[in-house]
């Protein structure tokens, strides 16, 4: 949480008095030798070469105001500086907002600001230069404590007690408990201290909402806050304007849209967050905190599945891009919890876009793993296997088949036309993982004609058939020349970005092995155009960049080797090692 300093120099000349005041040791408000020293401060600055600096204002902000204004009504040219959480509010009020060391990097080091700050604090601590082989724990410690100077300065004292390694295993877990020497002023001794000043200085309604929003990780909105902050004596209305007010306070961190487009986004710093959090437990209202948690998590979940089913494919990926951090964390937390397991479930097989289409093969299936173990055959347990089917079919390619298996009689005593159609699009996949063209352009062809126009959970008609031209330029060029004209042909196809750009993919791929690498260069490129604008869909536009580098350098196709699409079927059914986020 970062300070606002406030300064004017009289005609760019420096000052010929300077007078500071020292910031009271009471925690919050004014001491009546605070009130006196600012009153004798602001009499005796008589002329306008005094400057007078007042540190730490926030614990007197509205005596502070009153003095300087009837200061300043005195002496017009006088000159004050002030260190504050937030701006006085001041007419002529020239505002030093001071962030956190994340941004600046050292010359010649390579070093952020902050790693550079916290090499000179471990050594004046322990004595002797951070050894070279905990260089990459130095810069974990400084990414978990976010580059703010005093949780850097308290954290660098922990090591006259424990390792650097120990301190990066604490703070991983919380960082509040963070404390220094008992000397200095008290709101400095510990991130507690620091909190709990600001915390109690706060109007009860700002305090509620700091509490309240803890409980949203990441960045959000104010309807996002909204959702959970409600309540209490707290209107909807009042949200938007308490969350500005903590922002002021530098509570929260604002991302703005340059263009204007879209509210501000907020979010709480780790430690931030982690005293909110303590503020909930100690009145007891973490669990309804987390129950409306997990119905924001719903909303958005259901939003974005609604938005990539009927058309908005860009914006349900935003929607997920935004909230990730704070729907993975809803979904872990829901997992844990038997009475909401099944919302848990559904949610995951509602986000299959992102798993299947957005590299997240590895963390969908851990998902359906944890969530499938014990659970009664139901149709949402059903459509869980095959989406856990398609995302095992690379590595497991008999397990797959196995939760095909198990999915398919539900379908079927359902009349589930859609999931019918949607298991066999995966036995098309595995087909393809086996090398079998011909046999997994039979089963997309079955899910193409299965799958009803618009049907929502899970992989269009359009899509499917897109996969079927895919698999066939692996074996007959022409069928596949035909395939992709009746398929781009639809009225719906341009609603469909995904299946757009697997479609044009798969027309760029019969152009290039038909004898025409430039005009598939062209279309390749016009796709990827597309695609940057409409839809990020990471495994088509890496097959389309390798077949563009492919025809610049002029590399032959020869037998044996690797096609494109292979790659793409590689691409389609890989597992990924990155994380839920």
């Amino acid at each position: 949480m970062g300070k606002s300093a406030l300064a004017a120099e009289a005609a760019g000349q420096l000052p010929g008095r300077v007078v500071g005041l020292r910031p009271s040791r009471k925690p919050v408000g004014a001491t009546a030798a605070d009130r006196d020293a600012l009153h004798e401060a602001c009499a005796g600055a008589s002329t306008s070469g005094t400057l007078v600096f007042l540190d730490g204002a926030d614990t007197a902000r509205h005596e502070c105001v009153r003095r300087v204004q009837a200061a300043l009504s005195q002496v017009p040219h006088l000159r004050f500086l002030v260190t504050s959480r937030r701006p006085l509010g001041l007419g002529e009020e020239c505002v030093v907002r001071l962030g956190p060391l994340t941004d600046a990097t050292e010359q010649g080091s390579g070093r952020t600001a902050s790693v550079e700050l916290f090499h000179a604090l471990a050594q004046a601590v322990t004595g002797r230069p951070v050894p070279e082989d905990e260089h990459p724990t130095v810069s974990l410690v400084c990414r978990e404590l976010e580059g703010r100077p005093l949780a850097l300065e308290l954290a660098a004292a922990q090591l006259r007690e424990i390792s650097l390694y120990e301190l990066g295993e604490r703070l991983a877990q919380g960082q509040c408990w963070l404390s220094g020497p008992t000397s200095g002023h008290p709101r400095h001794r510990s991130l507690r201290a620091a909190f709990a000043q600001d915390f109690v200085a706060s109007p009860a309604a700002a305090r509620a909402v700091w509490a309240r929003a803890s409980i949203l990780s990441g960045f959000f909105t104010a309807d996002d806050a909204v959702l959970v902050c409600t309540g209490g004596g707290i209107t909807a209305q009042a949200v938007p304007a308490l969350l500005a007010d903590l922002a002021l306070q530098h509570v929260l961190e604002t991302q703005s849209d340059p263009l204007l487009l879209h509210p501000p986004r907020y979010r709480m710093t780790r430690a931030v967050r982690e005293y909110g959090l303590q503020q909930l437990r100690e009145t007891g209202e973490l669990d309804i905190a987390t129950e409306r948690r997990w119905s924001q998590a719903r909303h958005l979940v259901t939003t974005s599945a609604r938005l990539w089913d009927y058309g908005d494919q860009h914006e349900a990926v935003r929607i997920v891009l935004e909230h990730g951090e704070s729907l993975t964390e809803a979904l872990e937390h829901a997992m844990s919890h038997p009475d909401t397991a099944q919302d848990a479930l559904a949610g995951v097989v509602a986000l299959w876009f992102w798993w299947t289409e957005h590299e997240k093969l590895e963390t969908g299936l851990a998902y359906l793993n944890h969530l499938l173990a014990g659970r009664a055959a139901d149709r949402t347990t059903a459509r869980a296997l095959w989406l856990a089917a398609w995302l095992s079919a690379a590595a497991d390619p008999e397990q797959a088949q196995r939760f095909l298996t198990m999915a398919w009689p539900e379908a079927v005593r359902a009349g589930d036309d859609a999931l019918i159609g949607r298991i066999a699009h995966v036995q098309g996949v595995i087909a393809l993982h086996c090398n079998a063209p011909q046999t997994a352009a039979r089963h997309f062809q079955d899910a193409a004609d299965l799958i009803p126009p618009h049907a929502p959970g899970g992989p269009s008609h359009l899509v499917s058939a897109a996969e079927m031209a895919l698999a066939q330029t692996r074996y007959s060029l022409q069928t596949a020349h035909r395939t992709t004209r009746r398929l781009l042909a639809q009225p719906d196809i341009c609603g469909d970005a995904h299946a757009l750009s697997l479609a044009r993919l798969a027309r760029a791929l019969v152009d290039r092995h038909s004898g025409r690498p430039q005009r598939a260069r062209r279309r390749a490129h016009r796709a990827l155009t597309d695609i940057s604008r409409n839809l990020p869909t990471p495994r088509v536009e890496g097959e389309l960049h390798r077949l563009i580098e492919d025809i610049d350098n002029g590399h032959p196709q020869p037998p044996g080797r690797q096609s494109p699409q292979a790659r793409l079927l590689q691409l389609m059914t890989s597992t990924v090692t990155r994380g839920p986020r």
